[in-house]
């Protein structure tokens, strides 16, 4: 974990439990209420650019698509990213640091 540290945290003004919702929740606003869900997005994306991120990190796959969504379409400069892309890339250590592997058999 120690690769992200080239990330600074800067939490949004609604966050922890007064976060806000994507627009998307539960899959149900892209289908039962498009124009609301949009407006969500978009409020939350701008939140992002209020602080000027660069980047958004989620663990829900729902506000990863929607925001994802909102901000191509917005072409905004905030990238929004999974917290499993991030993990991918900390573990992806160049060459000369990585230890030698050692085979093992899974059995089960």
């Amino acid at each position: 974990m120690s690769h992200l540290r080239k990330f600074k945290l800067v939490e949004m003004e609604s966050n922890r439990k007064n976060a806000k919702c994507c627009g998307n929740g539960l899959g149900l606003g892209q289908t039962s209420h498009p124009e609301l869900s949009s407006k969500v997005a978009r409020n939350r994306v701008g939140e992002a650019l209020d602080i000027k991120a660069e980047t958004v990190v989620t663990s829900c796959p729902h506000c990863y698509l929607t925001l994802g969504k909102v901000g191509r379409e917005r072409k905004t400069p905030v990238e929004i990213r999974d917290i499993s892309q991030l993990l991918e890339e900390a573990c992806m250590l160049p060459s000369s640091t990585r230890k030698q592997t050692t085979k093992i058999n899974v059995v089960g």
